[in-house]
């Protein structure tokens, strides 16, 4: 009886240890210094706690609003396996971690994705996420000296993104991972190093950058990440405060969204040739900006429809420039 008691009590912890609410972004900390300053801070105490910061970047914003945001990538080693150990054909999309700093008018924020939101939706709700989210978020939150844990953005009890209205962009993650280019007779690194040639400057409607590139040969996997200040600009404006209403008063309230981009672009092996992956793009907008509201969602969406065509068009284009 005492074992069975006690499986039966482990399988409810685990139950309501994966059903908690949590909000998509969090508050680490604030500074009483220039987001420039901080930013180089931060990067200084992310690559002292082992993480290889891949970029930091100045983030776009609308016009008028108060300071500059960065944001910076980094990823650190010791969580590699842990996510390929969840899922290896998902886990290239929760590798890389994303800081922004940011000044409101407020004061200088600096802030995060919370893992336990990322990581339930990128590993399909399974309940081994949540100590590897914990463990996560505690190494990134002793290597900023966070203070603070002020939770902002879609409040989820699970990782699975339902439709908006019952037909727009829900489901589970894999199934929203979708091939944008292919490559034959490519190594993996060969299309890579054509993709970085062919983004070597913004072009097009969205002007498309890359922001950074991870490399992983051991597991022949390459990750981008792709972003662009028109789509950041245009985002943060749509959200605004999202479901914040203490925030509703600040003036470009939603740079407080800059940990969303870059978008990940990860190219792997298939057969005999290079793939070009991503999430489809609508679904990761509700991912990080789902709080902005239906009427919000309705009224832009043609926005990730052009993001993800934009994509593919640059992609296509770099890969067959350097085959001519």
């Amino acid at each position: 009886m005492t074992r069975i008691f006690a499986f039966l009590m482990a399988l409810f912890l685990v139950g309501t240890a994966s059903s908690q609410d949590v909000r998509v972004f969090e508050t680490l900390t604030r500074s009483d210094v220039s987001t420039e300053q901080t930013a180089q801070n931060v990067s200084g105490m992310l690559t002292a706690a082992g993480y290889d910061v891949l970029s930091l970047r100045d983030v776009g914003t609308e016009d008028g609003c108060p300071g500059s945001v960065q944001v910076i990538t980094a990823w650190h080693p010791a969580g590699v396996d842990d996510v390929f150990d969840l899922n290896a054909r998902t886990a290239p999309y929760a590798l890389v971690e994303r800081v922004a700093i940011f000044n409101d008018g407020t004061g200088t924020w600096v802030s995060t994705i919370r893992p336990a939101s990322l990581l339930r939706t990128v590993f399909l709700d399974d309940p081994a996420v949540d100590g590897v989210a914990s463990a996560r978020r505690m190494r990134m939150r002793d290597a900023l000296g966070a203070d603070l844990e002020r939770a902002y953005g879609q409040e989820r009890g699970r990782g699975k993104i339902g439709k908006t209205m019952g037909v727009m962009a829900g489901g589970p993650f894999d199934e929203k991972i979708g091939a944008i280019a292919e490559a034959g007779g490519l190594s993996v690194m060969e299309a890579a190093d054509r993709i970085e040639a062919g983004f070597e400057g913004p072009e097009g409607d969205w002007g498309m950058v890359l922001a950074y590139r991870l490399d992983l040969p051991d597991r022949d996997l390459v990750v981008f990440g792709v972003t662009s200040d028109e789509m950041e600009a245009r985002s943060f404006s749509i959200v605004g405060s999202g479901s914040d209403k203490e925030r509703k008063d600040i003036p470009c309230a939603g740079t407080a969204y800059a940990p969303a981009y870059p978008i990940e672009m990860v190219v792997r092996t298939e057969g005999d040739a290079a793939v070009v992956e991503t999430v489809d793009a609508m679904f990761r907008m509700k991912m990080f900006f789902e709080d902005a509201g239906k009427w919000a969602f309705m009224k832009n969406m043609t926005m990730p429809g052009s993001l993800a065509s934009e994509m593919k068009d640059r992609v296509g284009q770099a890969l067959a420039a350097e085959a001519q």
